[in-house]
């Protein structure tokens, strides 16, 4: 179970990252819309998902 509960923990973590940014000018679920998905902003929210789990993980 602490697999499990160390999942959870960093899935809390990068909800909480990410939702504490804002993206101005854009919609909600613009990084899952295939039309938006090329945009500044979506590209910047994927890179900051990334680095989030990066540090979760301990990798480079």
């Amino acid at each position: 179970m602490a697999g499990h509960a160390a999942g959870a923990a960093w899935d809390e973590e990068l909800v909480h990252v990410l939702r504490r940014r804002r993206y101005e000018g854009v919609i909600h679920d613009f990084v899952m819309l295939d039309p938006l998905r090329e945009t500044q902003a979506a590209g910047a929210a994927v890179e900051q998902g990334v680095g989030v789990l990066r540090r979760a993980l301990d990798t480079s």
